[in-house]
């Protein structure tokens, strides 16, 4: 998907991802309720709320609040996941 802004690949597309939407919600809040991870990959279960109080992405500030839960899958080649699944040693 082309998105103005995020040319970019791979870390560098993350994270000018997360400048747009920050630039966008100045009150941005990310709260993770709850993570599994197994082998390669963690799944991930959060709540986001924030004010629409910027520019997001071309679109003028409306003023309105989000509050929505999302649900993301990250995978990694080099990483292995603490078996308790809350700390890991390099």
């Amino acid at each position: 998907m082309e998105i103005t802004g995020l040319e970019a690949s791979g870390r560098a597309r993350y994270l000018a991802s997360v400048g747009l939407v920050h630039n966008g919600f100045s009150d941005y809040h990310e709260e993770i309720e709850l993570i599994v991870a197994d082998e390669d990959k963690a799944v991930s279960y959060a709540r986001i709320t924030g004010t629409h109080d910027g520019d997001l992405m071309g679109r003028p500030p409306t003023g309105r609040k989000m509050d929505v839960r999302t649900m993301g899958i990250l995978r990694s080649r080099t990483v292995r996941w603490p078996s308790d699944g809350v700390s890991a040693t390099p």
